[in-house]
């Protein structure tokens, strides 16, 4: 686990050390800033150069055919459903009624 500009780092300038690696996961991908869109661009030119990677992109919000294209990944992304659970609000002035407060 690292943070996106460590990763930045160590991809621009060890590209090296992901050789004994099987996977990078970056997760949040949606969070667009700089360090993120470098991390892109550098995990694309890591698939070139190490095509034995994998790159695993996770985000809940994510627009996952313009990275699907962006990489040139040949197989369709996979979508995990999610379940979504009931949310019940509740602010302070309820529970101290309810509280008797």
């Amino acid at each position: 686990f690292t943070t996106t500009g460590y990763c930045v780092r160590l991809l621009a300038n060890h590209p090296e050390f992901f050789d004994s690696h099987t996977h990078l996961i970056i997760d949040e991908v949606h969070e667009r800033s700089v360090d993120t869109d470098i991390l892109c661009l550098l995990c694309r030119r890591l698939l070139v150069t190490h095509p034995t990677i994998r790159l695993v992109l996770m985000s809940a919000t994510m627009a996952a055919s313009l990275y699907s294209q962006y990489f040139g990944t040949p197989e369709p992304p996979i979508h995990v459903g999610a379940r979504r659970f009931p949310i019940k609000e509740y602010f302070v002035e309820d529970l101290a009624k309810s509280l008797k407060l």
